[in-house]
Formats: structure tokens, sequence, C-alpha cells
């Protein structure tokens, strides 16, 4: 009962953490040039948020291909609008948080296909701007994404757990080999004692005995 309710609890916050942030859209720069792109601030790890990415897209049959810090994706359907229309994406994790945190930002260059070029572009090209626009609608590719970074924070957590779950178990090993340990010497300590009385009676038997009968002359 308590593990169903830990499982419910993990799995409503990990819900709530990616679905908290709104996606807003900036300038971002790719391969020397400047795109729109949309960007979602998100209190979750880049491992975990990657992992979400590169499985949604696997399932969709994208092929990932990585270029200049962003993992691309051609010729992909995404439901935005209920548009057939296929799309191209260039997707980035960005770390925002410091060491210890879980914080990340998720950017996505959402556009039509071909428009983006990964070729290095002219120094005209750079001097009128890309030009590119994007997608609209294209923001539900995070809707779509929720779900796959809410089972990779569910796991993230639950393994945390089942690590400190074991690192206790451990302890708990250590401290019955100690207890055990100790047991055995105290017994030995107990045994010596005894075995020290004894000779001490002994000892004591052996004076007494020798002032009664006195010095023999």
């Amino acid at each position: 009962m308590k593990k169903n309710l830990l499982v419910t609890m993990l799995l409503i916050a990990c819900m709530h953490i990616a679905n908290a942030q709104t996606v807003s859209t900036a300038v971002v720069e790719y391969n020397g040039l400047k795109y729109p792109a949309y960007v979602k601030e998100m209190e979750v790890g880049t491992d975990q948020v990657e992992a979400a990415v590169k499985e949604y897209f696997e399932l969709k049959g994208a092929k990932e291909r990585s270029h200049k810090g962003y993992s691309i994706y051609r010729n992909v359907r995404i439901a935005n609008g209920g548009s057939n229309e296929t799309q191209d994406a260039f997707v980035r994790v960005e770390r925002t948080g410091k060491r210890n945190e879980d914080k990340s930002r998720l950017i996505v260059i959402l556009t039509k296909p071909g428009a983006i070029s990964e070729d290095k572009p002219s120094k005209a090209l750079k001097e009128i701007g890309s030009g590119v626009v994007l997608v609209a609608g294209g923001s539900v590719i995070f809707d779509e994404l929720n779900p796959g970074i809410n089972n990779q924070q569910y796991l993230y957590e639950l393994g945390k757990l089942e690590k400190e779950l074991k690192e206790l178990e451990s302890d708990i090993d250590k401290l019955v080999r100690n207890r055990e340990k100790l047991e055995k010497e105290l017994e030995e300590t107990k045994n010596d004692i005894s075995s020290k009385q004894e000779a001490i009676s002994k000892t004591k038997g052996i004076i007494e005995g020798k002032r009664k009968t006195g010095p023999v002359m």
C-alpha cells in the first residue's frame, strides 16, 4: 500500500514538473545564423530530457544527426493542428541549473523540410539573415514530449530511491557484521574475565594456605 502511494506521488510530481513551465519563443544561433525557436524551461535534468527526445523521434522513425550542438531530425510528422505535413526539427538541450540542480532548457527549431541547411552559411546570407520562420502551432511538440519526459523523470527518481535503498541495506549488513563482531568480542572478554577471576581465586587460596601452614623449619 505504501509502495503504491509512493509511486503515485512520484508520478504526480513528475507530471507537474514537466507541465508546469510554459513554452515561449526566442532567437537562437545555429551554424552561424540566427533562427526563431520554441523554448521551454524545465526542472528536469538534461539526461532525462535528452532521453525523452531521442525516444520520441525514434518512435516516429526519424534518424538523428548531430551538428553544431543540435540533434537534427528531418521530415518528421508532428501533430500540429492535425496537419499531415512533415517538418525538420533542430533540437538542443541545455543545462540551466547548477551542477547539483535538475534544471534544463529545451530548444526546438521547427521548420519546413529543407528550410535550414547544414552547410556553412555564406557571408551574404549572414548579412541578410536566415529568413526562416517557425512552423505554426509547432509548440504542440512539447505536449507530445511531456509523457516521455515524465516517464524519464519518474525512472530517474525511482532509480535514486532504489540506490538509497541499496545503500541502507548495505549499511545494515555492515552494522549486523559489526554487532556480531562486538558480540563475539564481548563473549571472549567475559570468558577472559572469568578465567582471570578463577586464576586470582586460586592464587589467593595458595597464598592463604601458605600463611596457615607457616614457614617450613
